[in-house]
């Protein structure tokens, strides 16, 4: 391997910023406790779990390596988070994003790929998915239970998902 590209490879793997950094540090804004604006030439890495806050995390294609790790979790009546033009990775035994207990959740122009499931909805949460695309994952692309959870969702592909893009009943 030649200097040049052992260099790129260690600035790849080394350079990214951890998600939870920018979460501590995200100003209040626009009706948020806190908003995270990403940049789309950087890669994050790591995931949030969400509980009683109002939270947006927007870009215009970041990318969150999730590193084989937990996937974000939303729950708990009060929060509100807002997903706009991030793509999710790399979650290989989890859910991209996994929202319950009365979430309300909104996500549009983003991807969710290369994982367990992409998105997963349970327990009374609305959930809104727009203009997103959903693939290559080891089970589904969008599961939710069958009793509770609200589910919109407009504009969005799947493919690759080996046990199927949807389950049964998925969308009310």
């Amino acid at each position: 391997m030649s200097f040049v590209v052992k260099i790129l490879l260690f600035s790849f793997v080394f350079a990214s910023i951890p998600l939870e950094t920018v979460y501590e540090n995200a100003p209040s804004r626009a009706g948020f406790d806190k908003y995270l604006e990403l940049d789309p030439s950087e890669i994050y890495t790591g995931s949030l779990h969400f509980a009683r806050e109002v939270t947006a995390i927007v870009s215009n294609g970041a990318v969150i390596d999730l590193q084989g790790g937990d996937g974000f979790t939303a729950d708990g009546y009060g929060t509100e988070i807002l997903f706009d033009g991030v793509t999710v990775t790399n979650y290989p035994n989890d859910e991209g994003i996994y929202i319950s207990d009365g979430a309300h959740v909104t996500i549009q122009n983003c991807n969710f790929v290369n994982g367990k499931t992409g998105i997963s909805i349970w327990n009374y949460a609305l959930v809104e998915i727009i203009n997103c695309n959903i693939g290559n994952h080891t089970v589904r692309g969008l599961e939710r239970s069958e009793i509770g959870p609200t589910t919109y969702a407009k504009y969005v592909n799947t493919w690759a998902n080996v046990e199927g893009d949807w389950k049964q009943n998925c969308l009310t």
